[in-house]
C-alpha cells in the first residue's frame, strides 16, 4: 500500500485499513456515479470547504452513525476524521462495506471483485477508536487538514478534569469552537427520550440531552430527525421508513424550525457477498435515500 495514505495519520487517529490488516494494495480506478448520500441531505452538512460546528440529533437507533458514514463515503476525495470511542474500527468498517453493498448499482459494486475494504483502504479515512478528553482530541486534529465527526456529544468530557456541568459544558463548547474554527466539525448528539412521549416525536433543540443543550445553542448548523412510523410499527416488507429531517439552524431563507427533508431508510437483514469469498448472515443494512432514488442492489427498491 503507498504510504502516503498513512499521512493523515496522529497519534490516535489511524488509517482505516490499519485495523484489518490489509495486505493487498488498494483497488483503483473505481468508477462511481450513484450518489451514496442523497443529494437533498448534503444541506445537513457543511459542503466543500466550509467550516463550523454542526450539530446532528436523534435518538437511538434512528441512523446517526449511518448518516455521517454515508456522509464519507459520498466524498471519497476528501479526508475524513471519525472520533468514535463506543463503535469499534472494524464495526464501522462492516458498515461502510454494507452502505456500499446498499447504495451502489450492480454494476458499481463488482468493481470491488468482493472485496470492498480493499476500496476502502484507498480512501483517507482515519479513525480513533480509544476513549480520551477533550483536551487531547482538539490538540490531535487542530493541524489536520480534512473533515472532522465525532459520534457522539455526550462521549466528549475534559480529561483529568472534574467541573460543576456548566462548566463543563461551557468548557466543550469553547474547545469545539476552536477546532471549528479551521475545520468542518460534525458532531452527532443524543435527544432527550421525552420526544418518545409526545404525539409527534418532533424533536427541538431544547432536546439535546442535559447540559448538552448548550452546544448545538452555539453551533453554527444543527439538524434532528426522527420516524413516527419507527415507534408505531407502520413499516412496510421491506422495512422502509420516512424520517423527517428538521434543519434549526441556520435559518436564513426558511422559516425557522419549520424546513424538513424527508428520507426514507430501509434496514434489512440477509446474507450478501463478503471478501473471504463466504456467504454470511450480516447484521442489518440501513441506508437513507431519497424517493424516487431507491436502493440499488438487491432490494427490489427502485
Amino acid at each position: 500500500m503507498c504510504n502516503t495514505l498513512f499521512q493523515g495519520e496522529t497519534a490516535v487517529f489511524h488509517h482505516i485499513s490499519k485495523f484489518y490488516g490489509w495486505e493487498s494494495k488498494p483497488i483503483e480506478n473505481v468508477e462511481i456515479t450513484s450518489p451514496i448520500l442523497p443529494k437533498v441531505a448534503e444541506e445537513l452538512f457543511f459542503n466543500g470547504d466550509e467550516t463550523g460546528l454542526n450539530c446532528i440529533g436523534a435518538r437511538p437507533g434512528m441512523g446517526k452513525t449511518t448518516l455521517m458514514l454515508q456522509k464519507i463515503l459520498n466524498e471519497p476525495e476528501r479526508r475524513a476524521y471519525i472520533y468514535s470511542p463506543e463503535i469499534h474500527a472494524k464495526k464501522l468498517i462492516d458498515r461502510m462495506t454494507n452502505i456500499l453493498y446498499t447504495a451502489l448499482s450492480k454494476e458499481e459494486y463488482k468493481q470491488f471483485n468482493c472485496h470492498p475494504t480493499r476500496y476502502l483502504a484507498g480512501l483517507e479515512i482515519y479513525i480513533c477508536e480509544c476513549n480520551i478528553g477533550i483536551d487531547e482530541l482538539c490538540d490531535e486534529l487542530k493541524s489536520v487538514k480534512g473533515d472532522i465527526y465525532i459520534d457522539y456529544l455526550q462521549m466528549l468530557r475534559p480529561e483529568g478534569k472534574t467541573y460543576p456541568n456548566e462548566l463543563e459544558s461551557e468548557y466543550t463548547i469553547g474547545e469545539l469552537s476552536y477546532l471549528a474554527e479551521n475545520h468542518a466539525v460534525t458532531v452527532l448528539s443524543q435527544i432527550n427520550p421525552i420526544v418518545e412521549v409526545r404525539e409527534d416525536h418532533c424533536p427541538t433543540i431544547e432536546d439535546f440531552r442535559f447540559f448538552e443543550m448548550q452546544v448545538p445553542m452555539y453551533a453554527d448548523r444543527v439538524s434532528v430527525f426522527y420516524s413516527n412510523e419507527y415507534y408505531t410499527g407502520e413499516i412496510d416488507d421491506i422495512h422502509r421508513s420516512i424520517f423527517r429531517f428538521r434543519i434549526l439552524k441556520p435559518a436564513e431563507n426558511k422559516d425557522y424550525n419549520s424546513f424538513e427533508i424527508n428520507l426514507i431508510r430501509t434496514a434489512i437483514k440477509e446474507t450478501f457477498y463478503c471478501e473471504n469469498g463466504r456467504y454470511w448472515y450480516g447484521e442489518t443494512r440501513a441506508v437513507f435515500f431519497a424517493e424516487g432514488d431507491g436502493v440499488k442492489n438487491d432490494h427490489g427498491v427502485k
